[in-house]
């Protein structure tokens, strides 16, 4: 009798397995449809912003397993990207059009202080993405799961603090929160492109035909005009093309505004060392913030990691990226700076000579980012029409839902880029706004919350430090925010 019920239960589990192989092996055709860009993945009411080449670590919509092959999977992650390709798909992350308008960041802060300031905001940035992936090993040693994404860090760790009935939807308010804060940054770069784009063309038609001048917000609607059809193309595969083809143009263009810059030095005399005046300080920070955030693709990146003991730590992949990045960022304010003084731009390829090279880098560079814009609207468009979904799952909005909301944010971001009248000032309100909230406060709640479960509790080091970034966060969010919508009316009025 036992041997009979033995010889089932083995039948079962063995059929079970073979099963789930089966479905496993369907898998990596799923994934080759998709690239490197961020994909959203639906689990009931959850959304999450992750990356394509991660999906094939959590399975098709169409499988249903049970609890024993979902443990399965989840201790059986994909882990096959090499440390090298780990920092380069970090680098690139990291790395984007606002190093264009980094001459004007520094010249915001001063060269002296704006130097040291910048350093320090990369290495505070670094810190908090780190604590983010501290936070979800953390969460990881408590619930087995090997998979986690930025929001699902905060509901998790919130759902850790507001453990009594009464107060469990606050868990859900905070990914809500997360989730949101992260499509408002990329609707936010969205807009930046819209200005690059369109400051870029406007100077080179206008130096083409000398008796032309043309609004920008009449050539940012032109931009808008051309984005509106090529918004509705969602093959990942030729979007990743352009987004590697713009990484490589991004680097030329970077060398070329160095060289530049470095042979047609200004006077020192002429260039302030401190922040012109107090004004402009909040919004260095808010641009330097906004250019070294990469927050939302940290965890997606450590998640396919071969070796994630190698991704934290003070030499770790995180740190020698941020590294490059900012030796990158830095080299180019600095020098720009330097070369321009106070006539730096929030884009500071409008500012090059009239010379057929520096032309044709230009338009060169505003063709990618026109290219790219797709790729920066997959993300938000997709995890709003995921949202739009699981409220109205009907035939209508399964046919047109995703093609309107594409269109809603191309039309939003325009009218957003439209009303904010400078490049520079784009950057500091969505570097204030969005990014030192999703970088300087939310990992800094959470690692507070979920050490106070911890044996041994928080050490007065960590309380002290956090204490800190927390006091740094909220001012940069407040006063960045407050300068940048200020300077915002000035401008306006």
């Amino acid at each position: 009798m036992e041997a009979s019920e033995k010889s089932r239960t083995s039948e079962n589990g063995t059929m079970e397995t073979k099963q789930l192989d089966a479905e496993m092996a369907k898998w990596p055709e799923e994934k080759t449809a998709h690239s490197e860009c961020p994909v959203i993945h639906s689990e009931g009411e959850k959304t999450k912003l992750v990356s394509p080449e991660l999906y094939s670590e959590s399975p098709p919509k169409d499988i249903v397993m049970d609890t024993e092959d979902t443990r399965l999977l989840e201790s059986l992650p994909s882990r096959d990207v090499s440390n090298l390709r780990t920092y380069m798909n970090l680098f690139k992350t990291l790395t984007g059009p606002s190093t264009v308008g980094m001459p004007r960041v520094i010249r915001n802060g001063g060269l002296l202080t704006g130097f040291v300031g910048f350093l320090i905001i990369g290495f505070l940035n670094a810190h908090c993405n780190i604590t983010m992936v501290k936070c979800s090993r953390v969460l990881g040693k408590r619930t087995g799961k090997t998979w986690y994404t930025y929001e699902d860090v905060v509901e998790e760790s919130f759902a850790s603090f507001f453990t009594e009935s009464k107060w469990v939807k606050a868990a859900k308010y905070s990914r809500r929160l997360a989730l949101w804060m992260l499509i408002l940054c990329q609707l936010g770069l969205l807009s930046f492109y819209y200005q690059i784009i369109a400051t870029t063309i406007k100077k080179e038609i206008e130096l083409s035909f000398p008796t032309v001048r043309i609004p920008l917000v009449v050539m940012e609607l032109c931009v808008c005009i051309c984005v509106l059809p090529y918004s509705w193309l969602r093959n990942l595969k030729m979007l990743a093309w352009f987004s590697s083809f713009g990484n490589l143009l991004n680097i030329i263009s970077i060398v070329t505004i160095i060289q530049y810059s470095v042979t047609h030095m200004l006077p020192v005399s002429s260039i302030h060392l401190v922040p012109p005046n107090p004004w402009t300080f909040p919004l260095f920070i808010g641009g330097a913030v906004f250019t070294v955030e990469g927050i939302a693709m940290i965890l997606p990146i450590e998640n396919r990691a071969s070796r994630p003991q190698d991704y934290t730590g003070s030499f770790g992949i995180i740190a020698m990226a941020t590294a490059t990045n900012v030796l990158l960022n830095l080299t180019t304010g600095f020098y720009g700076y330097l070369a321009f003084g106070d006539e730096a731009t929030g884009n500071i390829l409008v500012s090059l000579p009239d010379m057929w090279w520096y032309r044709v880098i230009s338009i060169t560079y505003a063709s990618v980012v026109f290219l790219t814009f797709n790729l920066q609207l997959y993300q938000p468009a997709e995890a709003i029409y995921a949202m739009l979904l699981q409220r109205f799952h009907t035939d209508f909005v399964v046919t047109f839902g995703n093609v309107g909301i594409r269109s809603a944010i191309v039309i939003l971001t325009f009218l957003f880029a439209a009303l904010i009248p400078a490049v520079e000032l784009m950057m500091s309100l969505v570097g204030a706004f969005t990014a030192a909230f999703l970088v300087f406060i939310l990992p800094i709640v959470c690692e507070l919350i979920l050490l106070r479960g911890e044996p041994g509790g928080i050490s007065w080091f960590t309380w002290s430090k956090d204490i800190i970034l927390l006091v740094f966060g909220v001012a940069a969010f407040v006063m960045g925010s407050y300068t940048s919508l200020r300077d915002i009316v000035l401008r306006l009025s």
